[in-house]
This record gives structure tokens, sequence and C-alpha cells, in this order.
């Protein structure tokens, strides 16, 4: 009995890693889902793309293994706000007024990065196979933002 348990619990682990990856990477492009609308913020309050008060805030508040990874997203959100910040300029775009006010944006951010970082953690494990990381980014489409959020997980 208690070899079949053992057999049962070792063929269960792989698709618990899978999940645990996969989580992690839905709460990514979940974050970077709202750079966008990060970037129609500081577009409507005429702020710079780059915050580093509030990133070193972020970051003093994280334990030192998960910097390089906040960091990374910090960049990818920033490549999307340029993006959208270079298309608005040359559109000649005027302020969004649907957009949401600074600190309603930041509570979304905050929840979803917690969330993330808790789901980095869960999956810290099994992303020492590569091969299940693979697996898992054969979903989602490349972009340079993309790979530049994903960079410390390789």
């Amino acid at each position: 009995m208690k070899r079949i348990l053992l057999l049962l619990w070792l063929c269960a682990l792989p698709a618990c890693a899978q999940e645990h990856i996969d989580k992690l990477l839905l709460l990514m492009q979940k974050r970077l889902a709202l750079a966008p609308t990060v970037a129609q913020v500081k577009w409507n309050n005429h702020l710079p793309i780059d915050d580093p008060v509030r990133e070193e805030q972020i970051l003093e508040k994280a334990p030192e293994a998960q910097r390089a990874f906040l960091r990374a997203q910090f960049e990818a959100s920033k490549t999307i706000q340029q993006q959208c910040r270079q298309n608005w300029v040359s559109q000649h775009t005027s302020t969004f007024p649907t957009a949401p006010s600074l600190a309603e944006i930041r509570v979304q951010l905050d929840q979803v990065t917690g969330d993330m970082l808790q789901a980095l953690e869960a999956a810290r494990p099994e992303l020492e196979q590569p091969e299940l990381l693979q697996k898992a980014l054969g979903k989602y489409p490349e972009s340079d933002a993309w790979n530049r959020a994903l960079e410390p997980l390789r």
C-alpha cells in the first residue's frame, strides 16, 4: 500500500510543479497587463515612467532572494509603458478620462505583486527544473517585455 501511495505521489509531482509555474507565469502576465493602465495614469499626471523611489520602497520590503526578480518585473513594465508613451506622443494623445488614480492603480499593482512573490516562492523548487519552465512558456507569446520579466527565472 505504501508503495502505491508513493508511486501516485511521485506521478503527481510534475502536475503540481507545472501548476506552481503556471500560476507564477499567469501572475507575471497579469502584472504586465496593468502596465498600459499605469502608463495612462502617469501620462495623465505628467509623471515620468521611472519611479526609483517607489521601486526602492517595494524592494526594501522584499527578501534579498526576490529582488532581482522584482527588478526584472519593473523593467518589463517600464518597457511596455515606454512603448505606450511613444505611441501617444506620435498620435498627439490627450488625457485618458477613464484611467484610475495613482493610488487606485498602486493598490492593484501591490496586490498582484504580493501574489506573484508568493507564487515565486511556491515555484522555486520546480524552477530548478528548466524543462518545466520551458514547457509552461510555450503558452505565452514572446515580447521584449516578457523576455525581460523572465530573465531571472532562466
